[in-house]
């Protein structure tokens, strides 16, 4: 067993296939199909392009700024 494999716990307890409500209610853990996991999903993809638009803003302004200070 790896550093890798202890730090998140068990193998067993991460096992998507084996989904137990009881066991999840107990470690906070939500069915991937419920409204609540879709709701958080979709949140986190807009956080994901936020910073995805945010990184080519960035870039962007470097490179407006790099041509600026070369003219």
């Amino acid at each position: 067993m790896t550093p890798a494999d202890t730090r998140n716990g068990p193998a067993e307890t991460h096992d998507a296939a084996e989904y137990d409500p009881q066991r999840a209610v107990v470690e906070e853990r939500v069915d991937p199909a419920s409204a609540e996991a879709k709701d958080r999903m979709r949140r986190m993809r807009q956080r994901n392009w936020a910073l995805f638009a945010l990184l080519w803003a960035m870039v962007a302004l470097f490179f407006a700024i790099t041509i600026a200070k070369m003219s």
